[in-house]
C-alpha cells in the first residue's frame, strides 16, 4: 500500500521536477523534530514520492547542540554555532550581562545574536525576494536585511494556513513572486515531546505534515512556475524516548551548584558560573564522571573536537549530556519536568539523526546518498539560486553539489 501511495504522490509532483529553467524557486521546508530513524519506521508517501524523484540522504547529521534553534541556523548559514553565535535555545551574550532565549520575541528578533549570511539575506542582497513562514532568524534584521515577508511565530496557526499563504505567494506575478521561501511545522517536534516518538499522536502528527506537504506539491503543481520550483525538506534534529526503569542523574547530590545558572532539558545540562576557575570546572566535571554511568561532563577544553565548541563564552562554562536515552536533572524538584520524548543527546546519537530530501528540475532524481551534515546544506541551496557564497565553501562541505544538474 505503501508503495501505491507513493506512485500516485509521484504523479503528483511530475509537473514540479521535470523542466530546467534559469530562474529557479527554492522552497525551505522544516519539519523540527522529525528523525531519520522515525521517517524509516512509518508511513510517509509524500515523503517518499518526493525522494523518488529527487535527491535524499539516508541522515543528516545535526551541530552541537541538538537543539532546535543552533541546528535551524546552522542549516541557513552553513556554519556551526561557534561560528554563528547561535549556541543554544538559551544563553548568555559574551558579556553575560544579557541573555538569548527562544520565549522572548524581542531577543528572537534582534539582529545582533545572529551571525553569518542566511540564505534568505544573500537572497535579498542579491535582489531576490525571499518570503518566510516561520524558520529561526527569520523575524530578525540581520546585517540590515530580513526577508520582503516574515512572519512572528504564532503555534495557533495553522499548517493549511502556513501552506495556502505560500501557495499565494508563489501565484503572485513574476516580478513579485519570491525566489526563496521557507516554511516551518513544529507538530512532530511538539507531538513527540508530550507522548514519545513512536506514540499514536506522533504518528498522527506525522501524517497531518504529510496532509500540509501533499496540499502544497499538489497546489504549486497547477501554478504557472510549477516547473521552476525547488523543494528542499529538512529537519533539525531527531527525537528519542528516555529509557524505562533507568536511574535519573540527580547534579546537586554530587556537587554544589551555588550561584549557578542552570538551562537544562533532560537530556542535557548547562551550567553557567564566571566565578569558576578552570580547576573549579575540571572540579565539577571530575566529581560528576566519577559518579555517574551513563553520561559525561565537559568543559570546553574536554569536549570532542566534532562537537566544536570553544571558549566563547555564549557556551557553558560546565555542561553535561547523558548517554542516549538517559536523563539528568539539576535537583530532584525537577523530576516532573522531564517529557517523554526529548532530544539533546549527542549529535552522533542515532535518535539524533535529521532528515533530508530535495526534488526540483535542477536536482538529480532518484539519488540517495549515505549521510550528509546539517551544514552542507547551505552551499546546496545557493547554489540551486544561483548565488555566490559569501566566502569560500570548504571541500567536505560541497558534498551535495554534485547532484545539481547543470543547464
Amino acid at each position: 500500500m505503501k508503495a501505491l501511495y507513493a506512485l500516485i504522490s509521484v504523479a503528483l509532483l511530475a509537473g514540479c521536477a521535470t523542466t530546467q529553467t534559469e530562474e529557479p524557486i527554492v522552497v525551505l521546508i522544516s519539519i523540527d523534530g522529525l528523525g531519520a530513524d522515525m521517517l524509516a519506521a512509518v508511513e510517509t508517501p509524500v515523503l517518499d514520492a518526493l525522494a523518488a524523484g529527487g535527491l535524499s540522504a539516508g541522515r543528516m547529521r545535526p551541530v552541537f547542540p541538538t537543539l532546535t534553534f543552533p541546528n535551524h541556523y546552522s542549516i541557513a548559514t552553513g556554519l556551526h554555532p561557534a561560528e554563528h553565535g547561535i549556541v543554544g535555545n538559551t544563553f548568555p551574550n559574551r558579556d553575560r550581562d544579557d541573555w538569548y532565549t527562544l520565549r522572548d520575541r524581542s531577543k528572537v528578533q534582534d539582529g545582533r545574536w545572529y551571525g553569518g549570511d542566511p540564505v534568505w539575506v544573500l537572497a535579498e542582497q542579491n535582489g531576490l525576494t525571499a518570503m518566510s513562514y516561520y524558520f529561526v532568524g527569520t523575524e530578525a534584521d540581520i546585517n540590515g536585511v530580513k526577508p520582503t515577508v516574515a512572519f512572528d511565530f504564532d503555534p495557533d496557526v495553522s499548517g493549511t494556513e502556513r501552506v495556502d499563504t505560500v501557495l499565494g505567494w508563489l501565484a503572485l506575478p513574476e516580478a513579485e513572486r519570491p525566489r526563496m521561501i521557507t516554511l516551518y511545522f513544529e507538530d512532530v517536534d511538539v507531538a513527540a515531546h508530550d507522548y514519545g516518538p513512536a506514540a499514536d499522536e506522533t504518528i498522527a502528527a506525522i501524517a497531518e505534515v504529510e496532509a500540509y506537504l501533499r496540499r502544497l506539491f499538489n497546489g504549486a503543481s497547477a501554478l504557472p512556475a510549477s516547473d521552476r520550483v525547488h523543494y528542499v525538506v529538512v529537519s533539525d534534529h531527531g527525537q528519542a524516548a528516555y529509557l524505562k526503569d533507568q536511574p535519573v542523574f540527580i547534579l546537586d547530590s554530587v556537587v554544589d551548584l551555588g550561584d549557578a545558572r542552570i538551562i537544562e532539558g533532560g537530556a542535557y545540562l548547562n551550567l553557567f558560573d564566571a566565578s569558576l576557575s578552570d580547576g573549579d570546572a575540571d572540579a565539577i566535571c571530575a566529581a560528576v564522571n566519577d559518579a555517574w554511568e551513563h553520561g559525561r561532563c565537559f568543559t570546553h577544553r574536554t569536549a570532542p573536537a566534532a562537537w566544536r565548541v570553544t571558549d566563547d563564552t555564549r557556551f557553558p562554562d560546565v555542561f553535561m549530556i547523558a548517554d542516549e536515552g538517559h536523563a539528568l536533572i539539576s535537583s530532584e524538584d525537577r523530576r516532573d519536568k522531564l517529557k517523554r520524548g526529548d532530544h539533546g543527546w549527542p549529535p552522533e546519537a542515532g535518535s539524533m539523526q535529521a532528515i533530508f530530501i530535495a526534488s526540483g528540475p535542477t536536482i538529480a532524481a532518484g539519488e540517495r546518498i549515505a549521510s550528509i551534515r546539517s551544514i552542507d546544506v547551505y552551499p546546496f541551496l545557493l547554489e540551486l539560486l544561483g548565488l555566490a557564497p559569501p566566502r569560500p565553501i570548504p571541500d567536505d562541505q560541497r558534498v551535495l553539489l554534485d547532484f545539481i544538474k547543470s543547464n
